[in-house]
């Protein structure tokens, strides 16, 4: 085996010694030139929808322009509707790693309750949407720089759902007999949202003067967004089981208070909203 000489043993310590320092020149030159990251919301979508909350996915989207790593310093989300903030993030020791002269993109649910934005602001009820805006801010620790601020800001529309507005029309006495009532409900259904919805296994009950006329059942109804739905449903009362109240009830010129009350399984047209339940009570004097 043969020794290298002293002279050449200096030389390849003197070429390696360079190499290392011109390598920290580089890297100490590119820490100079750091520069500004860059964060936006790109996407907000509804991850959960029903009758009293949504909950949204805000897509976050951080850019290093940088050719080495970076760590986020923590962040903070406010969801504001009608001037009122009514959802936050708040993660001060968020850490995260931002890949060299990559992208990193994250997801932020924001569940907002219903009932908390009816009472913060009044003028929404009644509205199927409503303007909202996101914003806050992401930390992020870069050299040289220190630790800076990028601003998120994000505006669009609110999904309010609203539970389908169910009416007496009417209510028609078909036969009067000594044995037997007939009557005819009639009723409209409205979708008040912009969505279309179905509504399964529809009860109704119908009394008049606080007095049970009977009820029935619809399988089905299917609703698009805005539309309304016409329902005639006939109604078979026994007088052996009501008794001769009731048919002077019905063959009474006077108004009566007809009351309409049921439940029925809601099945909107959204990915993100599940079935649940609904009921409904409405009143209508009419004459018969």
């Amino acid at each position: 085996m043969k020794c290298l000489s002293p002279l050449a043993t200096a030389l390849r310590l003197l070429a390696a010694l360079s190499l290392l320092i011109l390598s920290g020149c580089a890297s100490l030159q590119q820490l100079s030139e750091a520069q500004r990251p860059n964060a936006s919301v790109v996407k907000v979508s509804v991850a959960d929808l029903s009758l009293k909350t949504i909950t949204l996915n805000a897509q976050v989207n951080i850019e290093n322009p940088n050719p080495f790593e970076l760590k986020t310093a923590g962040l903070e989300l406010d969801a504001a509707i009608a001037g009122h903030s009514l959802a936050r993030i708040s993660q001060p020791d968020s850490q995260l790693t931002l890949p060299a002269s990559g992208n990193k993109t994250i997801d932020l649910p924001i569940t907002i309750k219903f009932s908390e934005l009816f009472a913060a602001a009044n003028s929404v009820k009644g509205k199927n949407q409503v303007p909202y805006g996101l914003s806050g801010e992401i930390l992020v620790a870069v050299p040289v720089l220190g630790t800076i601020s990028m601003p998120l800001e994000y505006q669009d529309v609110l999904p309010i759902p609203q539970l389908p507005d169910v009416r007496i029309d009417d209510v028609k006495l078909l036969k009067a007999g000594f044995t037997e009532i007939k009557l005819q409900l009639d009723m409209t259904i409205k979708n008040l949202n912009d969505f279309a919805i179905d509504l399964q296994q529809l009860n109704f009950n119908l009394a008049a003067q606080g007095q049970p006329l009977g009820g029935g059942e619809l399988k089905s109804v299917s609703l698009e967004s805005g539309k309304s739905q016409s329902v005639s449903l006939p109604l078979s009362l026994s007088l052996s089981e009501f008794g001769s109240a009731l048919l002077r009830l019905i063959n009474s010129d006077k108004p009566m208070d007809f009351s309409l009350s049921g439940d029925a399984e809601l099945l909107p047209a959204l990915e993100a909203w599940q079935a649940e339940n609904m009921s409904f009570n409405v009143e209508k004097q009419l004459s018969l």
